[in-house]
């Protein structure tokens, strides 16, 4: 985790900005005393002990906690951006990035590969209750850009409730968006012979699909200029079940289309 309250205040506290003297520091969730990791590393954070199980920010890799201080740092220097807070509690939810973007709340959620979907299905509810306009951004080591992916659980659910894309952090405020197109796979063509002896032939054909998909990249999108609150309603299809959500998604037009016309 990257914030921590500073024990002899009570200040919440971040830890890129104090050193080891400020401390003691408590966890923002259990309260229990936490370790400052700095020095070399690059990325500076709090952990509990090896003996603490701990009740938040598990399974936070280096590359999770660089994202959310990335887009923290950028976000707090910003002239349309107000109200940035690290990891902010917002009642039955943490906000891993929260800001008030051009007037509207927006919770920044980096998606982790230990979150399973009923967790990000629910966290996304929670945010739409509270009224707060949710974007969930993916860090993998790349945006998926071959010509064949397997999605994620995750990467299959976040598509379907943002209308067809999924987004990739690449750095500071700026976002890959992908589509994830049906493939189709060749199936060779066949022959047999029928009762009587007459052979029969069957023409290659293709079929779609059911686990890889072909990623169609989009052009890098601002997460304060290209974004915009939309209110969307529920819809369920085959295993996928998106309830109604709050969600900050971009405002480009369907590249998609263009680059592969129905």
């Amino acid at each position: 985790m990257l914030t921590a309250t500073r024990q002899q205040d009570g200040v919440k506290v971040v830890a890129a900005y104090v050193d080891k003297s400020h401390g003691p520091f408590l966890c923002t969730s259990c309260q229990r005393p936490l370790i400052l990791n700095k020095g070399r590393i690059r990325v500076h954070h709090f952990r509990h002990p090896p003996q603490v199980a701990r009740a938040h920010g598990q399974g936070e890799s280096l590359e999770h906690l660089h994202c959310k201080m990335e887009i923290f740092d950028a976000l707090a220097q910003h002239a349309s951006v107000t109200d940035v807070e690290l990891e902010k509690h917002l009642g039955p939810v943490v906000a891993d990035v929260f800001a008030y973007i051009h007037g509207q709340p927006v919770a920044v959620e980096v998606q982790r590969s230990v979150l399973s979907v009923a967790e990000i299905r629910e966290r996304t509810q929670a945010y739409t209750g509270l009224g707060i306009n949710v974007l969930w951004i993916a860090v993998f080591p790349d945006a998926p850009t071959d010509t064949e992916h397997s999605p994620k659980a995750c990467e299959r659910w976040l598509h379907a409730a943002y209308l067809g894309r999924v987004y990739y952090w690449v750095n500071g405020l700026s976002l890959r968006p992908v589509h994830f197109d049906d493939m189709q796979l060749p199936v060779d063509g066949r022959s047999w012979i029928e009762p009587g002896g007459a052979r029969r032939f069957s023409s290659p054909y293709t079929r779609t699909s059911q686990r890889y998909r072909t990623p169609c990249a989009g052009p890098l999108v601002d997460l304060v200029n290209d974004f915009r609150p939309r209110l969307l309603g529920p819809f369920a299809g085959g295993t996928i079940d998106v309830p109604q959500r709050r969600l900050f998604l971009d405002r480009r037009p369907r590249w998609w289309q263009a680059i592969r016309p129905d």
